[in-house]
């Protein structure tokens, strides 16, 4: 998650590096000083991968294409054709929890509402989450993001600690899939210590990545803690099972990881396989519906983040 952190202009300083402070951008995302910098600094942040600014600007005020010509459109971005689908579905997933899609009789309309940034380039907007950095060919060569990935975003960034979330977004967001147990377990957690929270409200996502409400519970918040459970069973070619999470909390990590930074804890039930573009993401480890095992994980990563401190005496 570090550096799609860093693609997006959030952080600077890589999981190896010293310390990981937050950019400009960043603090105004965690810490808003006015009413609705926070979303418009969401939005500029969104804008910063040069593929997702590429098509977005291509498209600023005009309907979304047909898939498939969004993904040949994609192509000629040097965006691997095999990844072409899920770029594009991120894309819209991103586009949807930033505010990028207008709905106009029964049509999508892109409209960036003046966010593009400068760009040397046939530029357009839009960024994604997370995992956007990931599909969109942060390890393949011919890929302009993967410039972004490594040289971070333009140089005018000023400095800041991680700053302490915004006293009215202090609530923890708990994304969970299929399996409710571990979610429960982990509210009971929660609650008992007195740590605000707000857990995914359950609606239609009506083809969206990342249904209204949820995105609105997100926005409420300052930190997430997700639960990956065994929800969908696969087969490989070879007839063995592969159990995987629902989609839903793999979108809500990718989001997460643009509105919190680092303050995300994972948890992870054993035997799953998470995403292969989330598959270096740390994550705590628990039995199938024993969550309530790793309280004391639980704390040291709440400690560690900043997100809750404990005091003696």
């Amino acid at each position: 998650m570090c550096g799609a952190a860093i693609g997006y202009g959030l952080t600077e300083g890589g999981p190896n590096a010293p310390a990981i402070s937050l950019t400009k951008l960043g603090a105004r995302v965690v810490s808003p000083t006015e009413v609705g910098d926070d979303q418009k600094a969401l939005r500029e942040a969104a804008l910063q991968p040069t593929i997702a600014a590429q098509f977005y600007t291509k498209y600023d005020g005009s309907p979304l294409p047909p898939k498939n010509i969004a993904q040949n459109v994609l192509a000629t971005f040097s965006v691997p054709m095999d990844r072409t689908n899920d770029v594009y579905d991120l894309l819209i997933e991103n586009a949807e929890f930033v505010g990028f899609l207008k709905a106009i009789k029964d049509r999508q309309y892109v409209d960036i509402g003046g966010s593009a940034p400068s760009l040397a380039l046939p530029g357009d907007e839009d960024g994604s989450v997370e995992h956007l950095h990931d599909e969109m060919g942060a390890t393949t060569p011919t890929s302009p993001v993967q410039d972004v990935s490594e040289d971070g975003t333009p140089a005018a960034r000023a400095q800041t600690s991680p700053s302490v979330p915004d006293p009215r977004r202090n609530a923890i967001f708990v994304g969970h899939g299929g399996n409710k147990k571990p979610m429960e377990q982990l509210v009971k957690i929660l609650t008992e210590y007195g740590i605000p929270h707000k857990v995914a409200v359950e609606e239609p996502n009506r083809a969206r990545p990342i249904p209204s409400k949820v995105a609105e519970t997100m926005r409420e918040c300052g930190a997430a803690i997700l639960v990956f459970t065994a929800d969908k069973e696969y087969f490989d070619a070879q007839g063995s099972s592969i159990w995987r999470p629902s989609e839903n909390v793999s979108h809500e990590l990718g989001a997460a990881s643009v509105l919190y930074g680092e303050r995300i804890v994972v948890f992870k039930e054993g035997g799953i396989e998470l995403p292969s573009n989330f598959s270096s993401v740390g994550y705590i480890e628990f039995e199938k519906d024993k969550l309530n095992d790793k309280g004391i994980e639980l704390f040291r990563e709440l400690v560690s983040m900043k997100i809750l401190n404990i005091s003696v005496g």
